[in-house]
């Protein structure tokens, strides 16, 4: 055995203090926090992905729609102006509403030609019918009596059709043991008939005289409307139906 010491190389070994340094209470914070950081991060950059996408999606939806909105107004200006439906009537429908002609001077009463005529015609205190059909017609005249005759005063409203009498009112303005001077009166008379084309409807009065056409007149009329079944709701049952008794 020699009697040289053999020498060994000199390790350096990390002594209590060493040892105490790195179990310190910043380097076990800092060890066992690092996951947690890492997965906070990528929640976050996962996040910012998602919310670039959504704002891509949004920009090319407004330039998409941007672009679209020019073709369409080309397309609506081509097709030219639109119109209501409600300021037109269909070409179907037939009506009428003429307000009385004054002076009175005669039973046969005649009306302004400057009223409603919707496929039909006006032609000397007749309505002519264009479309035939069903025709619900009315007329409403309102009266005013001065003074009351002696005698007792009837007065008669008639709806002709071709002049033949086909709805008939009678109402007594003035009767002998009670006069009644002043006073104002109003008949509404109505009728439902069939009719065809070229057929004339006209109003014939008794005692014209007494037609208020001072405080109100506008509102002695002569209307006609062309009657649809499906207007009333009855399809295509309605010729089972008795259409004089509706009115009647």
């Amino acid at each position: 055995m020699s009697s040289k010491t053999q020498q060994m190389p000199f390790l350096p070994m990390d002594g209590p203090q060493e040892v105490a340094r790195d179990m310190s209470d910043e380097n076990i914070t800092r060890k066992f926090r690092t996951p947690a950081q890492t997965y906070v991060y990528f929640v976050i950059a996962s996040l910012a992905v998602c919310l670039l996408v959504a704002l891509g999606t949004i920009v090319v939806l407004i330039f998409h729609r941007m672009e679209s909105c020019p073709q369409s107004e080309g397309l609506q200006n081509n097709a030219g102006p639109t119109v209501s439906p409600t300021k037109t009537m269909p070409t179907e429908k037939a009506a009428a509403y003429l307000q009385v002609l004054k002076p009175i001077n005669q039973s046969r009463l005649r009306w302004k030609k400057d009223g409603t005529l919707h496929n039909m015609d006006y032609n000397d205190g007749n309505l002519v019918i264009q479309q035939p059909g069903w025709y619900f017609i009315y007329c409403h005249l309102h009266f005013f009596v001065t003074r009351c005759p002696d005698k007792t005063s009837d007065l008669k409203l008639e709806i002709l059709v071709n002049g033949i009498s086909k709805k008939q009112t009678l109402f007594t303005l003035c009767c002998c043991d009670k006069q009644s001077n002043g006073t104002y009166h109003d008949i509404f008379q109505v009728l439902l008939i069939e009719l065809v084309k070229e057929d004339q409807i006209a109003v014939n009065l008794e005692q014209f005289e007494y037609v208020d056409t001072v405080v109100l007149p506008s509102n002695n009329v002569l209307g006609a409307l062309k009657y649809n079944a499906e207007d009333w709701g009855y399809g295509e049952d309605w010729r089972s139906l008795d259409l004089r008794m509706v009115f009647s």
